[in-house]
C-alpha cells in the first residue's frame, strides 16, 4: 500500500465513522423528539389545571379567613376541602412532570393552603396566611409561565437573565412575592 492509498483509506474510514456517528445522533434525536413533545404537552395541561385549581383555592381561602358570615364561611370551608383533594391528586402528576424547582414551589403553596384549611376549621381568621398563600401562588404562576413559555422575552430581558429563567425564579426571594401580595391586599381594602 502506498502512502497516498493509506491516506485515502484513513480518510474513507474517518468519513465512515463521522457519517455513522451523525446517523446515530439524528436517530437518537428523532426518537426523543416525540417524547419531548409529549412531555411539553403534559406539562402544559398540568400547569393549566394547577393554576385553575389554585385560583379556586385562593378565592376559597380568602372567604374562610375573612368572611364574617358563618354559613358562607362553612360552605367555602367544605368546598376548600374538595379543591385541596383535587389539588393533591394534581400534585401526584406534578411530582412526575414538573422540574424540581416548580414542584417545590407547588409543595410550598399546598402546605400553606392545608394550614389555612386546618386553622380556619378551628375558627382562626385573619389575612397573614392569606397573604403568604397569594405570594406563593404568584411564585408558582411565574414558574408556570416560564414552563409553558408564554412570553417571548425581549433581547434586553434575555441578556439580563441569561438562559435559565427557571433558575431566576427559583432564586427570587419569597419576600418579593409577599410584598406584592401585601400591596394587592392594601389596594383591595382601599377600593370601594
Amino acid at each position: 500500500m502506498t502512502g497516498s492509498e493509506l491516506v485515502l483509506a484513513v480518510a474513507g474510514l474517518a468519513a465512515t465513522v463521522v457519517s455513522s456517528g451523525l446517523g446515530l445522533y439524528f436517530t437518537f434525536r428523532a426518537r426523543t423528539a416525540p417524547y419531548r413533545d409529549l412531555l411539553y404537552q403534559k406539562q402544559t395541561t398540568l400547569v393549566t389545571d394547577l393554576l385553575e385549581t389554585m385560583a379556586q383555592v385562593d378565592a376559597l381561602c380568602g372567604v374562610v379567613l375573612t368572611s364574617k358570615e358563618e354559613p358562607g364561611r362553612k360552605n367555602a370551608w367544605t368546598e376548600l376541602q374538595d379543591q385541596l383533594s383535587r389539588f393533591a391528586l394534581l400534585g401526584a402528576r406534578a411530582a412526575a412532570l414538573l422540574p424540581e424547582q416548580a414542584y417545590i414551589a407547588f409543595g410550598d403553596y399546598h402546605g400553606v393552603a392545608v394550614k389555612i384549611l386546618v386553622e380556619s376549621g378551628a375558627g382562626v381568621t385573619g389575612t397573614t396566611l392569606l397573604i403568604e398563600l397569594r405570594a406563593r401562588s404568584a411564585r408558582f404562576m411565574e414558574f408556570g409561565r416560564v414552563l409553558v413559555g408564554v412570553e417571548k422575552l425581549s433581547a434586553e430581558t434575555q441578556s439580563l437573565f441569561s438562559n435559565n429563567s427557571l433558575e431566576r425564579v427559583a432564586k427570587t426571594d419569597l419576600s418579593h412575592y409577599l410584598t406584592i401580595a401585601r400591596q394587592g391586599e392594601e389596594k383591595r381594602r382601599i377600593s370601594p
